[in-house]
């Protein structure tokens, strides 16, 4: 698989990471948004059961309707965070396995799925699950940090933009890279030199 070759900014030695192959395709999507997909087949089998099992034709059509606008929410909800996977996955190219990009989709389950999915793309698993370790985050923590501090904040149009309509990300990086990254914050460091867009 394609690496880039990374410097120490303190000893200079070269190290070789894992860059893998461009952000696209079925099984990156899905590895985002691995809980939303799960979801998403729950939903499509209980929309076949009210299709098959429910002969009440009004309520047949209220739970398809309802069911439906369910399934097509999660799936605006996992393109999202497969956006943030492409973008999280561009920083960790430029700046390597910075707490800052973790930190920064650590808000909900499904953020932090697509910041894992990136991170074990680039060989960065493990720092970013000792991060939410640390952090406090568990399996089990599925809702977002301000449902219980904020519960409003759900019917507000900037939730509605942030967890189903975030824009299209285009990757900077479409191609496994070979040049040194520059550590975020670092000023003595080498920033990829055929990417000076890293930011």
């Amino acid at each position: 698989m394609p690496c880039d070759q990374t410097m120490n900014d303190r000893t200079g030695q070269i190290t070789v990471n894992n860059v893998g192959r461009r952000p696209t395709g079925i099984t990156s999507y899905l590895s985002a948004g691995i809980l939303l997909h799960a979801i998403t087949v729950i939903e499509l089998a209980l929309i076949f059961a009210v299709a098959v099992g429910v002969h009440a034709q009004l309520l047949k059509v209220a739970l398809l309707v309802v069911l439906g606008l369910y399934t097509l929410f999660t799936q605006l909800d996992a393109r999202s965070r497969f956006q943030e996977y492409k973008k999280a996955r561009d920083q960790l190219i430029c700046h390597g396995p910075d707490n800052r990009i973790f930190r920064s989709l650590s808000r909900s389950r499904c953020q932090r799925d697509a910041a894992l999915a990136a991170a074990r793309q680039l060989g960065y698993d493990s720092e970013c699950r000792n991060y939410f370790t640390s952090a406090g985050y568990r399996w089990y923590h599925l809702l977002p940090e301000f449902v219980s501090r904020q519960p409003k904040f759900l019917l507000s149009p900037a939730f509605m933009r942030a967890t189903f309509f975030v824009p299209t990300y285009h990757s900077r990086h479409p191609t496994a890279i070979d040049s040194p990254y520059e550590p975020m914050g670092s000023t003595t460091g080498q920033r990829c030199p055929r990417h000076s867009h890293c930011s």
